[in-house]
């Protein structure tokens, strides 16, 4: 999810018109998103849709898995959220891929500012429950059941990172984690990578700057953050249970200096915060306070007063121009090169 939509990225679907932007053909075949109307960012506010509403959706489990259910190491995959999935990129051929983000979350600041909805997934995703939905009123619901992302989901799934609102089918998560914070072949220190345009990696931050930014330098050698949103250099995070920390802080960073806890909902997010208590306080038993992904929704802003169909012809029109001019492009490719975007 993040700031860079528009009419470059005509990907999405109608949302606000439409009872869904996926067409599943089958309980594990990826659906084809409905066509685009012209689309802007998603507007901060406590209106929260419904997965399938939602374009962009990439996820990984832990083990990480293809859409077959065999097991991948460093495997992201794309989910219509109607339980159909496929194949996103492969991060690291031997190593588990643990949280994803983009370099401009579209609703970073506004979870900053109390004004969406927090999305939050635990170890284990007790119940079969993969991700809730935090109102900044603090009232907490089910966003997504492990079913919803994949279906018939395997025994053993749990959600471990979570990415959305980038173009469908669309590999946009550009920052990621591998577990226990290292590069991809293993051989150094990397808490946030960033995945370049062709391929390559960076590293963002490392381990040091993460122990630092959290007061526990001590810890560099063992800090394993598990959960991630980003804008440029600033952070939401959270870390695997260490030290005196059990896994449910999420620190607000600006990637330089302390970090400070979150604060959203009513509560901070630090680890004196009684997740288990305030979660079964509305009615839902969770078995950890251990966070393993960071995300946001809320509805797209709405679309002009020209209505849906109208929209729709737009859109059509608009994609009939494109396939003409054969200009527009995302990431160098044309749309018309980019898995199920525009036909």
């Amino acid at each position: 999810m993040k700031t860079k939509f528009g009419i470059s990225t005509l990907i999405m679907g109608i949302v606000l018109a439409s009872g869904g932007t996926a067409l599943a053909s089958g309980n594990t075949s990826y659906g084809v998103p409905t066509p685009p109307g012209p689309f802007v960012n998603p507007k901060p506010g406590l209106p929260l849709p419904q997965p399938r509403n939602v374009p962009g959706k990439e996820y990984s489990t832990q083990t990480d898995s293809d859409s077959s259910d065999t097991p991948t190491p460093g495997q992201a995959m794309f989910w219509d959220g109607l339980g159909g999935t496929a194949n996103a990129i492969r991060y690291s051929s031997t190593l588990q891929l643990d949280a994803l983000a983009n370099e401009r979350d579209a609703l970073f600041d506004a979870v900053r500012q109390n004004a969406t909805n927090l999305l939050l997934s635990f170890v284990g995703d007790f119940g079969k429950r993969s991700i809730y939905a935090i109102a900044p009123t603090g009232a907490i619901s089910v966003w997504a059941t492990n079913p919803t992302i994949k279906s018939p989901p395997p025994s053993a799934f749990d959600l471990d990172a979570l990415e959305i609102w980038g173009p469908d089918q669309v590999a946009d998560a550009n920052m990621f984690s591998l577990e226990g914070d290292v590069l991809p072949d293993g051989t150094s220190s990397a808490s946030v990578i960033k995945r370049l345009g062709d391929g390559s990696i960076q590293v963002k931050f490392n381990r040091s700057e993460i122990a630092a930014a959290i007061g526990k330098p001590e810890l560099e050698d063992v800090i394993d953050l598990d959960a991630l949103m980003v804008k440029d250099n600033s952070l939401l995070f959270s870390i695997k249970p260490v030290d005196v920390f059990d896994g449910g802080e999420i620190w607000d960073w600006s990637g330089s200096g302390a970090a400070s806890y979150l604060s959203f909902g009513g509560k901070t997010w630090n680890t004196a915060n009684d997740i288990q208590s305030h979660f079964s306080g509305q009615g839902f038993a969770i078995n950890t306070e251990n966070i393993d992904a960071l995300e946001a929704a809320s509805v797209p802003g709405p679309l002009p007063v020209l209505g849906a169909f109208a929209a729709f012809g737009w859109s059509r029109r608009l994609r009939k121009r494109i396939r003409q001019s054969g200009e527009l492009a995302i990431n160098g490719k044309r749309l018309s090169e980019l898995p199920g975007t525009l036909a």
